[in-house]
């Protein structure tokens, strides 16, 4: 009897054993599956946003072609290029020859392009060599450097001014630089090369307006650290910030962030000048609330209020 006993159990404990193992054996086929079709969706999004890449690539290439052929001095430009450099006139150099011929046209060349010899062999080098030669008469900053390849709307113009000696406090209105004061430009133009324009001019507001290098180096690695409009009314909202600073937690500088681009976007009046802090973090509150409840509205249909009727005990009696 015991024996049986014995045999019976073993033959249960190999059979849930067996079971246990295919369950094991399922859960990981299923990982697995579901770790190929998550890199095949990886793999399918980055085929589709390079794809979109060289679609973009390829209109802007016709408008930089566009372009450069209707400039004054784009033969002898392109002549003198093909003579000696002639794989700068590849498609990744299209928009070097479109900003040169682009300030051509507004400031002029510092030097004829007939006598350019390039330096170097390889073609970044030339390049560089060829922008220098034509825009510059001294050293841009390094930061800055990486605006005088293409045409940017922002920083490309006040770079250009730098190499060629202009002051950039005095012809900031004309060179379209973003709303600054004499600091700004100051703190703006010590920047070193690990920052983007957009960032170091936000470190650099933060810096003139008092607050610390932790605070400004927060700002440019923030969404900040781009463009995003509103330039003029964000000096006073980061003047109104640096006085609070010591009261503010760092973790909720990104909420603040997107509070105050909202309000700015929804109320063209509308400025943290002559508030307290405790209504900003009061308001703060009340819009992470509000974008809290439009998330959920979104993501699950409609979201019932919270009910006025208040709540009592329920009593259970047995039925008659």
């Amino acid at each position: 009897m015991a024996t049986e006993r014995i045999r019976r159990t073993t033959r249960r404990g190999r059979a849930a054993a067996r079971e246990r193992a295919e369950e094991a054996q399922y859960a990981r086929r299923m990982h697995r599956n579901e770790r190929a079709k998550h890199r095949r969706s990886a793999l399918y999004a980055l085929a589709r946003s390079e794809a979109r890449r060289r679609d973009r690539l390829r209109s802007r290439e016709w408008a930089w072609r566009r372009e450069i052929e209707r400039r004054s001095r784009a033969s002898d430009l392109i002549e003198r290029v093909t003579r000696v450099a002639p794989h700068l006139l590849s498609t990744e150099s299209l928009p070097t020859l479109h900003l040169l011929l682009t300030v051509e046209k507004r400031w002029g060349w510092m030097r004829p392009i007939e006598e350019w010899t390039p330096e170097g062999r390889s073609q970044r080098r030339q390049r560089d060599s060829l922008i220098r030669y034509l825009l510059l008469d001294s050293p841009v900053p390094a930061f800055l450097q990486p605006a005088l390849t293409r045409m940017d709307d922002t920083w490309t113009h006040p770079a250009i001014a730098i190499g060629r000696g202009k002051s950039l406090v005095k012809h900031r209105a004309a060179l379209g630089f973003p709303p600054a004061t004499r600091p700004v430009i100051r703190h703006f133009l010590e920047s070193t090369a690990e920052w983007t324009p957009w960032q170091a001019y936000r470190r650099a507001q933060v810096l003139a307006a008092g607050g610390s290098e932790a605070w400004a180096d927060r700002f440019a690695r923030s969404r900040l650290g781009a463009a995003t409009g509103y330039e003029e009314r964000w000096a006073g909202a980061l003047a109104w910030f640096v006085r609070i600073c010591d009261r503010f937690p760092a973790y909720l500088l990104d909420r603040w962030i997107a509070f105050v681009t909202h309000h700015f976007a929804e109320n063209p009046r509308w400025s943290l000048a002559g508030r307290p802090p405790g209504e900003v973090s009061r308001q703060l509150r009340n819009f992470e609330a509000a974008e809290r409840r439009r998330r959920a509205e979104v993501a699950f249909g409609t979201v019932y209020s919270r009910s006025s009727l208040r709540g009592g005990p329920v009593v259970v009696t047995d039925a008659e």
